[in-house]
């Protein structure tokens, strides 16, 4: 006989055997058979290794990167890199706002210091409340609209002579 008629015999003896098995109870898993102990009869046959099953574990709740609190502090950037370009364009010039105007009429450290105890004061209770959501964006908004408006302050005053 040769060793495929042989291989064929033998498989056909291990389905019979595997078929003539009781069938699983309720809540028995079908694949507790074992296979490779009925076709390892022979020594011709020669079985793969059984491979281990990989899980891979997928996190659904990963926590995710926090766009709102990064725009946040962009914008709290913007509004900081804005104001102090307002602040380097009207240092020495003739000041238009009497609050921040020196005795002489021009911007000077009178003037960056009201400047930036503004900026401070706008910027104190963000810190203090932006973990409300509602509220962060409201800051994050306000935040942009005074870097826009500081940002065209400052192009002003780049035309405007000593």
């Amino acid at each position: 006989m040769t060793v495929i008629a042989q291989c064929g015999l033998l498989l056909l003896v291990g389905m019979v055997s595997i078929c003539a098995a009781a069938p699983p109870a309720p809540g028995q898993l079908a694949a507790e058979v074992n296979i490779p102990s009925v076709l390892a009869l022979h020594p011709a046959i020669e079985l793969a290794p059984v491979l281990e099953p990989q899980v891979t574990v997928v996190q659904l709740n990963a926590p995710r990167p926090d766009i709102g609190n990064r725009l946040w502090l962009a914008s709290i950037a913007a509004m900081a890199a804005a104001t102090a370009f307002d602040a380097a364009t009207s240092w020495g010039k003739q000041e238009a706002n009497p609050l921040l105007a020196s005795p002489n009429g021009t911007f000077g450290p009178r003037g960056l210091a009201i400047k930036a105890g503004m900026a401070g004061a706008l910027l104190v209770p963000q810190f203090w409340l932006h973990k409300h959501k509602l509220l962060q964006t409201g800051f994050t908004v306000v935040n942009f609209a005074d870097a826009a408006v500081f940002t065209g302050v400052s192009i002003h005053n780049l035309g405007v002579s000593q």
